[in-house]
């Protein structure tokens, strides 16, 4: 028969949160250029909304312009609706819509000249609304920024894997205490 002692449990607990803060670090997204995430709501019959954050936290220079880009395919061009409210970074930012010519996409832009977002800054709140012509739900977009340095890429959705681990953690933890 085998028995175990108080030790064993402790050493599998420490071995336990070693391994759940490592896969923290792993979950948390490891960024080296600025990041435009998306958070989308449904408004129903076929609309949607995005709300944006750009995080420029990794960033050298300063964001004072941004484009993102909506397939003609995927999003009715006609349908789209800036929803920012007012205020948003206090930095004089102008939003519009460039129409689609011919097979383009159509170009949620905004700009300012008052700052912009700063290199260790996050701005969030960027609001458009649109009605979704593609299967499923809407998804990423390609989009530029521009400013002290430009850059390129494609949104993302905030993430949440973080969360999930914790909370996974949390509930190992809580097993393994209540076997000791």
């Amino acid at each position: 028969m085998h028995t175990r002692t108080a030790g064993s449990f402790e050493t599998a607990r420490l071995v336990f949160t070693g391994a759940l803060l490592l896969a923290m670090m792993w979950a948390a997204p490891l960024r080296a250029d600025p990041v435009v995430w998306f958070d989308l709501a449904d408004l129903g019959g076929g609309s949607y909304s995005y709300t944006y954050s750009f995080d420029n936290r990794a960033g050298a220079g300063t964001i004072e312009e941004f484009n993102i880009d909506f397939d003609q395919s995927l999003y009715d061009p006609d349908s789209l609706f800036i929803n920012t409210p007012l205020g948003i970074g206090d930095g004089g930012w102008l939003e519009f819509v460039i129409p689609p010519l011919a097979s383009e996409p159509a170009i949620y832009s905004a700009f300012t000249d008052l700052g912009g977002i700063g290199p260790g800054e996050i701005l969030e709140g960027f609001i458009i609304e649109f009605a979704w012509l593609g299967a499923g739900l809407p998804g990423s977009q390609a989009f530029d920024l521009i400013g002290s340095d430009a850059f390129a890429g494609t949104t993302q959705v905030i993430p949440l894997p973080g969360a999930l681990v914790m909370l996974g953690g949390a509930l190992g933890l809580l097993g393994l205490r209540r076997r000791t």
